[in-house]
Protein backbone atom coordinates (compact mmCIF):
# COMPACT_ATOMS: atom_id res chain seq x y z
CA UNK A 1 0.00 0.00 0.00
CA UNK A 2 2.86 2.14 0.95
CA UNK A 3 4.89 1.20 -2.23
CA UNK A 4 1.32 2.00 -4.33
CA UNK A 5 0.85 5.75 -2.70
CA UNK A 6 5.22 6.36 -3.27
CA UNK A 7 4.49 5.72 -6.82
CA UNK A 8 1.83 7.49 -7.27
CA UNK A 9 3.80 10.30 -5.71
CA UNK A 10 6.71 9.92 -7.65
CA UNK A 11 4.28 10.23 -10.80
CA UNK A 12 2.05 13.51 -9.74
CA UNK A 13 5.90 14.72 -8.94
CA UNK A 14 7.41 13.38 -12.39
CA UNK A 15 4.07 14.92 -14.17
CA UNK A 16 4.06 18.39 -12.25
CA UNK A 17 8.25 18.60 -13.69
CA UNK A 18 7.23 18.37 -16.97
CA UNK A 19 4.28 20.56 -16.85
CA UNK A 20 6.42 22.97 -15.60
CA UNK A 21 9.21 22.19 -18.59
CA UNK A 22 6.70 22.39 -21.56
CA UNK A 23 5.74 25.69 -19.74
CA UNK A 24 9.05 27.16 -19.79
CA UNK A 25 9.87 25.88 -23.62
CA UNK A 26 6.33 27.42 -24.06
CA UNK A 27 7.49 31.15 -23.04
CA UNK A 28 11.13 30.73 -24.09
CA UNK A 29 9.70 30.18 -27.66
CA UNK A 30 7.24 33.37 -26.98
CA UNK A 31 10.08 35.41 -25.69
CA UNK A 32 12.25 34.29 -29.19
CA UNK A 33 9.06 35.08 -31.30
CA UNK A 34 8.86 38.39 -29.70
CA UNK A 35 12.65 39.16 -30.41
CA UNK A 36 12.38 38.23 -34.24
CA UNK A 37 9.40 40.22 -34.85
CA UNK A 38 10.87 43.08 -33.01
CA UNK A 39 13.91 42.79 -34.60
CA UNK A 40 12.54 42.73 -38.19
CA UNK A 41 12.75 45.34 -40.03
CA UNK A 42 8.54 47.02 -40.59
CA UNK A 43 8.14 46.79 -44.52
CA UNK A 44 8.09 50.68 -46.37
CA UNK A 45 5.07 51.24 -47.48
CA UNK A 46 6.10 51.95 -50.95
CA UNK A 47 4.22 55.30 -52.18
CA UNK A 48 1.66 54.69 -55.15
CA UNK A 49 2.34 57.25 -57.82
CA UNK A 50 0.06 60.12 -58.26
CA UNK A 51 -1.61 61.85 -61.29
CA UNK A 52 -0.12 65.30 -59.94
CA UNK A 53 3.20 63.76 -59.51
CA UNK A 54 3.43 62.27 -62.98
CA UNK A 55 2.23 65.59 -64.67
CA UNK A 56 4.59 67.63 -62.62
CA UNK A 57 7.84 65.21 -63.80
CA UNK A 58 6.86 65.35 -67.33
CA UNK A 59 6.82 69.10 -66.95
CA UNK A 60 10.01 68.94 -65.69
CA UNK A 61 11.58 66.63 -67.79
CA UNK A 62 9.80 64.77 -70.46
CA UNK A 63 9.88 61.17 -70.06
CA UNK A 64 10.35 61.04 -65.97
CA UNK A 65 6.55 61.36 -65.73
CA UNK A 66 5.79 58.36 -67.44
CA UNK A 67 8.81 56.62 -65.76
CA UNK A 68 6.98 57.49 -62.18
CA UNK A 69 4.32 56.04 -63.25
CA UNK A 70 5.96 52.64 -63.84
CA UNK A 71 5.82 53.10 -67.76
CA UNK A 72 9.27 52.42 -68.52
CA UNK A 73 9.52 52.18 -71.83
CA UNK A 74 6.76 54.85 -72.73
CA UNK A 75 9.13 57.31 -70.59
CA UNK A 76 12.17 56.16 -72.63
CA UNK A 77 10.52 56.99 -75.60
CA UNK A 78 9.29 60.10 -74.40
CA UNK A 79 12.96 61.49 -73.19
CA UNK A 80 14.94 60.25 -76.40
CA UNK A 81 12.62 61.70 -78.47
CA UNK A 82 12.05 65.01 -77.13
CA UNK A 83 16.17 65.06 -77.03
CA UNK A 84 16.28 64.33 -81.13
CA UNK A 85 13.52 67.03 -81.50
CA UNK A 86 15.56 69.74 -79.12
CA UNK A 87 18.69 69.20 -81.23
CA UNK A 88 16.94 69.26 -84.36
CA UNK A 89 14.82 72.63 -83.62
CA UNK A 90 18.64 73.91 -81.69
CA UNK A 91 20.35 73.35 -85.54
CA UNK A 92 16.84 74.54 -87.27
CA UNK A 93 17.59 78.07 -85.44
CA UNK A 94 20.62 78.23 -86.07
CA UNK A 95 20.21 77.61 -89.71
CA UNK A 96 18.15 80.42 -89.80
CA UNK A 97 20.25 82.75 -88.19
CA UNK A 98 22.87 81.79 -90.32
CA UNK A 99 20.69 82.89 -93.36
CA UNK A 100 19.69 86.14 -92.17
CA UNK A 101 23.21 86.87 -91.77
CA UNK A 102 23.62 85.79 -95.14
CA UNK A 103 20.68 87.98 -96.50
CA UNK A 104 22.09 91.25 -94.56
CA UNK A 105 25.43 90.84 -95.96
CA UNK A 106 24.39 90.75 -99.70
CA UNK A 107 21.81 93.25 -98.98
CA UNK A 108 24.54 95.29 -98.13
CA UNK A 109 26.52 94.87 -100.76
CA UNK A 110 23.40 95.55 -102.98
CA UNK A 111 23.47 98.56 -101.30
CA UNK A 112 26.92 99.87 -102.26
CA UNK A 113 26.28 99.00 -105.94
CA UNK A 114 23.24 101.81 -105.88
CA UNK A 115 23.82 105.34 -107.96
CA UNK A 116 23.29 106.91 -104.42
CA UNK A 117 25.86 104.85 -102.62
CA UNK A 118 28.58 105.62 -105.16
CA UNK A 119 27.60 109.49 -105.25
CA UNK A 120 27.88 109.69 -101.28
CA UNK A 121 31.49 107.92 -101.73
CA UNK A 122 32.34 109.93 -104.63
CA UNK A 123 32.22 113.24 -102.68
CA UNK A 124 35.10 111.98 -100.75
CA UNK A 125 36.95 109.84 -103.02
CA UNK A 126 36.25 111.49 -106.38
CA UNK A 127 34.26 108.25 -107.52
CA UNK A 128 31.25 108.13 -108.24
CA UNK A 129 28.65 106.34 -110.36
CA UNK A 130 29.37 108.08 -113.66
CA UNK A 131 32.90 106.44 -113.34
CA UNK A 132 31.49 103.04 -114.69
CA UNK A 133 29.18 102.79 -117.73
CA UNK A 134 25.83 102.78 -117.32
CA UNK A 135 25.91 98.83 -118.87
CA UNK A 136 28.44 97.53 -116.64
CA UNK A 137 26.69 99.63 -113.68
CA UNK A 138 23.39 98.06 -114.49
CA UNK A 139 25.17 94.49 -114.76
CA UNK A 140 26.49 94.68 -110.95
CA UNK A 141 23.02 96.05 -110.04
CA UNK A 142 21.54 92.84 -111.19
CA UNK A 143 23.98 90.36 -109.93
CA UNK A 144 23.85 91.80 -106.84
CA UNK A 145 20.36 92.53 -106.63
CA UNK A 146 19.61 88.16 -108.05
CA UNK A 147 21.68 87.50 -104.96
CA UNK A 148 19.93 89.53 -102.36
CA UNK A 149 16.45 87.73 -103.52
CA UNK A 150 17.63 84.03 -103.42
CA UNK A 151 19.40 84.95 -100.06
CA UNK A 152 16.23 86.61 -98.10
CA UNK A 153 14.24 83.24 -100.21
CA UNK A 154 16.63 80.84 -98.05
CA UNK A 155 16.22 83.33 -95.34
CA UNK A 156 12.38 82.81 -95.38
CA UNK A 157 12.60 79.13 -95.70
CA UNK A 158 14.70 78.22 -93.02
CA UNK A 159 12.52 80.53 -90.81
CA UNK A 160 9.59 78.39 -92.00
CA UNK A 161 11.88 75.67 -90.96
CA UNK A 162 12.74 76.96 -87.63
CA UNK A 163 9.36 77.94 -86.99
CA UNK A 164 7.73 74.34 -87.82
CA UNK A 165 10.87 72.49 -85.70
CA UNK A 166 10.11 74.73 -82.52
CA UNK A 167 5.98 74.05 -82.96
CA UNK A 168 6.91 70.26 -83.23
CA UNK A 169 9.02 70.58 -80.11
CA UNK A 170 6.54 71.93 -78.52
CA UNK A 171 3.36 69.67 -79.38
CA UNK A 172 5.89 67.10 -78.32
CA UNK A 173 6.20 68.22 -75.08
CA UNK A 174 2.21 69.16 -74.42
CA UNK A 175 1.77 65.75 -75.92
CA UNK A 176 3.70 64.05 -72.96
CA UNK A 177 2.02 66.23 -70.41
CA UNK A 178 -1.27 65.31 -71.72
CA UNK A 179 -0.33 61.26 -71.98
CA UNK A 180 0.80 61.49 -68.09
CA UNK A 181 -2.46 62.99 -67.33
CA UNK A 182 -4.49 60.44 -69.76
CA UNK A 183 -2.82 57.54 -69.07
CA UNK A 184 -2.38 57.06 -65.57
CA UNK A 185 -2.21 53.46 -64.51
CA UNK A 186 -5.08 54.32 -62.19
CA UNK A 187 -6.86 56.34 -64.57
CA UNK A 188 -10.09 55.86 -65.85
CA UNK A 189 -9.08 56.41 -69.81
CA UNK A 190 -7.64 53.91 -71.55
CA UNK A 191 -6.22 53.69 -75.18
CA UNK A 192 -5.54 50.11 -77.55
CA UNK A 193 -4.31 49.52 -81.08
CA UNK A 194 -6.51 46.74 -82.74
CA UNK A 195 -5.15 44.84 -86.11
CA UNK A 196 -7.35 42.50 -87.22
CA UNK A 197 -7.02 41.16 -91.44
CA UNK A 198 -9.55 42.79 -92.34
CA UNK A 199 -8.56 46.61 -91.07
CA UNK A 200 -6.83 48.11 -87.88
CA UNK A 201 -8.23 50.42 -85.51
CA UNK A 202 -7.28 52.45 -82.68
CA UNK A 203 -9.96 52.40 -79.78
CA UNK A 204 -10.09 55.44 -77.15
CA UNK A 205 -11.92 54.58 -74.01
CA UNK A 206 -12.78 56.82 -71.22
CA UNK A 207 -14.81 55.37 -68.22
CA UNK A 208 -17.10 57.54 -65.71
Amino acid sequence: MEKKERLKKLEEKRRKEEELKRQDELKRLEKTRKEKRRKRPKPVAKKRATRTGAIFRSALLPGWGQVYQGRTSAGAAYGAGFLVLAASAGTAVKHHSWTRDQYKKTAWNYFMYTPFFFDQLGAVSGFSSSTLSQDEFRLIGIIHQMETIKARERMVDAGRGADFARSLLLGFYLWNITDALLFHPSSSSSMGFFYTPDAAAVQYTFRF
